[in-house]
């Protein structure tokens, strides 16, 4: 809907080059150009997509947390970056998994718009409200803004059953105080372990792990699909020695780990009795 309401072909929308993949398809469909700036270090290059703005541009994406290396963006560089911003561009902040993030330096978007009228932040009830089968979710922005996208929204894009759920659900914050502490303590098992064998990864804000395994993702992948544990292999995210994992209840977290140590075994890269 936001390509649709501001993209046509001859434009440009900056985004980084590892991010969440609709925002490419979007783009493309709109017959407009999308301009991917390299990450750093797994974080948007903030700099780098102020150098990529032109006077074609017409958005920016910014996933914080980034999907699917788990990195966020601070609030104050954040604010920096938005101060930079040409009035002609829209910066569109997807905050997708908004609700697990702990970490203090995250930015209170919403609180942004009182001056940055060219923003709208995306959330969705799709992770730790469980409701991805409803497929709803909401955005915030400046009233011309959501006049803008309002011309092209489809009707009835959101059925009642969907709406109902939303509802009931921001009424349950305890269930998602419990489902943001569980994935904490997930995170904190799987990266210990990660850690004990030497394998690097993502700092990760939200419910999953861009794990850097040293062997070719996909051989991985299978690896562990033989004994029952589905992960993403990294080579379409273009991550070619990485998996990203979500975070599961203990049980699944336990699975995992033992999925991918007697793979591990199986290399020679960690002693047969870890």
């Amino acid at each position: 809907m936001i390509a649709r309401a501001y993209l046509e072909p001859g434009t440009e929308s900056v985004m980084a080059d590892r991010t969440f993949p609709r925002y490419e398809t979007v783009v493309r469909i709109e017959g407009a150009t999308p301009v991917k700036v390299p990450l750093k270090n797994g974080v948007h290059d903030l700099e780098g997509m102020l150098e990529a703005i032109t006077e074609k541009t017409r958005v920016v994406w910014i996933c914080n947390p980034n999907n699917p290396t788990g990195t966020i963006v601070s609030g104050d560089d954040l604010s920096d970056f938005l101060d930079r911003v040409p009035e002609h561009v829209l910066v569109v902040i997807d905050e997708a998994y908004y609700e697990y993030v702990t970490d203090p330096s995250y930015p209170d978007s919403l609180s942004l718009l009182d001056y940055n009228p060219q923003i709208v932040v995306l959330r969705t009830f799709s992770k730790i409200y469980g409701l991805a089968a409803f497929r709803i979710g909401y955005g915030v922005g400046h009233p011309d803004v959501i006049t803008e996208l309002n011309r092209v929204r489809e009707p009835f894009n959101v059925s009642r059953l969907a709406q109902t759920a939303a509802i009931a659900a921001l009424e349950d914050q305890s269930f998602v105080v419990y489902c943001r502490n569980q994935n904490r303590l997930g995170l904190k098992k799987i990266t210990e372990k990660l850690e004990e064998w030497g394998l690097g990864y993502y700092p990760a804000h939200g419910n999953f792990l861009l794990i850097d395994t040293g062997f070719p993702a996909g051989e991985v992948f299978e690896a562990l699909l033989r004994q029952g544990v589905i992960v993403r292999s990294g080579e379409a995210l273009d991550f070619p020695r990485h998996i990203r994992v979500s975070i599961g209840t203990q049980e699944e977290n336990e699975r995992f780990l033992h999925s991918l140590a007697e793979f591990l075994k199986k290399k020679g890269t960690i002693p047969s009795n870890a």
